[in-house]
């Protein structure tokens, strides 16, 4: 990509650090080559105040895999035997929600430590979501390293220039598929692409993805947040439960 769009030599050695680099190989938070390079060439010096934020980061990242994710999916075990009625499936789309941010925020918690330790700056990956009042925003601080890179090597590729509404919007709809089928390449997961990138696609075509925090009231703030990390919870449940228990859990908020 950066051969062809910028010519810029690629070196072997620093190349071969960068696609073995053990604390973000399999997970993310995905570390865009130049970030990379950049750290790479001019390490971290390792004093005694980035060792000790480092450990503290992998010890957070490991309480939240190992502690709480684990109260989270004994909470979703008692939470799925019981009858799927409203405040049940209320309950298990929450905790659905929770484990998944747990488990890729824990994740990432033990890369960026282990990489300040190692002296490269290992980008950040939750930016607090839970207040992004637009899909636009809450994808910016969601699994961010993620949507930046498919937004700067697929978005910025196929658009080349400014779009109409739309195009905008077809364009976030399939850029949204391709991000959730990099988690998994099956049914469910396309769904849940196809899903996540309507309701981003509707976003642009509203004109509504962006939203001014210090002009739009706090309530109304508040009432979008919740809206949109409502929305993308419902999504989680594919991350989280067996296919087949998924549309038994939507069918319980009507009941």
């Amino acid at each position: 990509y950066y051969v062809y769009y910028s010519d810029e030599p690629i070196r072997f050695l620093p190349f071969l650090n960068y696609m073995t680099y053990l604390p973000t190989f399999t997970a993310g938070p995905l570390f865009r080559w130049r970030d990379f390079l950049r750290s790479y060439e001019k390490p971290l010096p390792l004093d005694t105040a980035v060792l000790s934020a480092g450990v503290r980061r992998v010890i957070l990242g490991l309480f939240k895999k190992v502690v709480l994710a684990e109260l989270a999916l004994t909470a979703m075990t008692r939470l799925t035997a019981q009858a799927f009625r409203l405040p049940v499936c209320l309950g298990i789309t929450a905790v659905s929600y929770l484990i998944l941010y747990l488990d890729l925020s824990g994740y990432s918690d033990i890369a960026t430590g282990l990489g300040r330790i190692g002296g490269l700056e290992v980008p950040e990956n939750f930016k607090r979501p839970l207040a992004a009042p637009s899909f636009t925003q809450f994808w910016r601080s969601w699994h961010a390293t993620l949507s930046d890179w498919i937004r700067v090597h697929i978005y910025v590729v196929v658009a080349k220039k400014r779009l109409g509404r739309g195009v905008s919007a077809l364009i976030a709809l399939g850029t949204m598929v391709i991000m959730s089928l990099w988690h998994g390449f099956n049914l469910p997961y396309l769904l849940a692409g196809v899903y996540n990138g309507a309701l981003l696609a509707l976003e642009n075509l509203l004109g509504l993805t962006t939203v001014n925090k210090r002009k739009t009231k706090k309530p109304v703030l508040l009432l979008r947040a919740l809206a949109v990390n409502f929305l993308f919870a419902l999504n989680t449940l594919v991350f989280t439960l067996p296919a087949g228990q998924v549309p038994e859990v939507l069918r319980g908020f009507i009941r």
